[in-house]
């Protein structure tokens, strides 16, 4: 080292013979590079060739972050050294290893800083015909030191900041909770147990629709919506997002339509009851995407508002239906449907105010193309989601189903008082802190 030192040696200088900008095309690589992806389009050519690479990757060892080079032999491992890493890396026995593969006859590919680059130059001493250096254009690296601090603080604000949100989304979880404690009492005093367990057993069925059709497309937008912030292709995304639940939704109607009698026998519910809860699912899958789109824009207050609303608008709507219409547990499901759709007209304005300024809306409504590259992680991402909540379902919600088919209605209502009265007081401490760190 000490006599190859680029310090140590009269540097010979050039001038650029000519110079290039370029990035990828293929968006999915854009999302995982630190610019346009040039280092990646290079490694992956000199891979297919049969050759290798060497380039800066970093990860925790005993809660510091370190950055090291290493030898990618194959498309695979290339992830590894892509992006930035932010300090110096250790060299190791790098330069000996490229020395070896490049007497061998290998096409090799270097990644590093001028430095770095310069060093194996001087080290080698000679030129290779088989040998790529690309080097990044420094601005100087930062300490590993003054890093690791960095990065402890930051994991310091995160965790207030989760905190924070904590104690800002659970007004709306604890009011939800005494929400439950209050519908339950008044709902069974203004029912008959047959229509309490109608009621339960229409939930079921909804919740059951959602969960295959339409939360999880909510929960995949909440998953990329600060990478698409950053790459500044917001209305594009969004376009991309309901298209994708408004055909989710079309689907779920052909499906239910078409299969309409194999679904009033598989879950034991009356046609009305069944059309009703097609009808209420379009209000309920608009709220549950803009609630995601709230989240993700971290506006925990409009969050707690919107829900702390919704919940006292469906029961006074519910009572009102009850009493003067008479409608019975059909009436539940019409206050539930005004009060979220009124819920949702709400939040269209909320989020029209919150991206007014980014002009996302207006762009958003004039119909942009939708993002095909965005498709399948949005899928990939929230089927398997799908798949999480329809297990916790069937745990939680098929017994009512059991009973109807046993006993009737009049025992799946005693069987919802029990499961109203319970689980959301179980639930209410997680999904606090759930609401609070997803988004983050």
């Amino acid at each position: 080292c000490a006599k190859v030192c680029a310090r140590r040696m009269q540097i010979e200088r050039h001038s650029p013979i000519k110079c290039y900008a370029g990035q990828s095309r293929d968006s999915e690589k854009l999302k995982h590079s630190a610019s346009g992806a040039a280092f990646q389009m290079l490694a992956e050519i000199v891979l297919e060739m049969g050759g290798v690479c060497y380039g800066c990757a970093g990860k925790m060892i005993n809660g510091e972050y370190s950055a090291y080079h290493v030898r990618v032999t194959n498309v695979d491992e290339l992830q590894s050294i892509l992006n930035s890493k932010y300090i110096l890396s250790h060299i190791g026995t790098t330069y000996q290893q490229i020395k070896e593969d490049l007497k061998n006859g290998k096409l090799v590919l270097f990644g590093g800083t001028p430095c770095q680059a310069l060093g194996l130059k001087s080290f080698l001493n000679n030129e290779y015909e088989n040998l790529i250096v690309v080097d990044v254009i420094c601005h100087g690296v930062t300490s590993k030191t003054i890093f690791n601090d960095y990065l402890r603080e930051v994991e310091k604000e995160q965790l207030k900041a989760i905190f924070r949100d904590m104690v800002k989304y659970s007004p709306s979880k604890i009011i939800g909770m005494l929400g439950n404690a209050i519908i339950v009492p008044v709902y069974t005093s203004l029912l008959s147990p047959d229509q309490y367990g109608l009621y339960s057993l229409s939930i079921a069925v909804l919740s059951f629709l959602c969960i295959i059709f339409s939360d999880w497309v909510g929960l995949s937008g909440l998953r990329f919506f600060k990478h698409h912030q950053m790459m500044q292709d917001m209305p594009k995304y969004l376009t991309t997002l309901v298209t994708m639940l408004v055909t989710n939704i079309f689907l779920m109607f052909v499906l239910a339509l078409t299969f309409r009698h194999n679904f009033y026998e598989f879950f034991h519910i009356p046609v009305k009851y069944f059309l009703a809860i097609l009808v209420l699912i379009i209000p309920v899958a608009i709220r549950a995407l803009l609630f995601q789109l709230l989240r993700a824009q971290l506006k925990s207050m409009s969050f707690t508002l919107s829900t702390i609303v919704n919940q006292f608008l469906t029961i006074l709507l519910s009572i009102f239906f009850v009493k003067f219409f008479h409608l019975g547990a059909i009436a539940l499901l019409l206050g539930m449907g005004v009060s979220i759709s009124l819920i949702d007209i709400l939040l269209i304005y909320q989020i029209y105010r919150l991206t007014a300024k980014q002009i996302l809306f207006a762009k958003f409504l004039n119909l942009q193309k939708i993002e095909w590259a965005s498709v399948f992680p949005i899928m990939k991402y929230g089927i398997p989601i799908a798949a999480t909540s329809l297990s916790a379902w069937i745990i939680n919600q098929s017994n009512k189903f059991i009973m109807n088919s046993i006993h009737g209605f009049s025992e799946v209502g005693i069987v919802g008082v029990a499961y109203g009265l319970t689980l959301p007081l179980l639930m209410t401490i997680f999904s606090i802190i759930t609401v609070a760190a997803i988004p983050r």
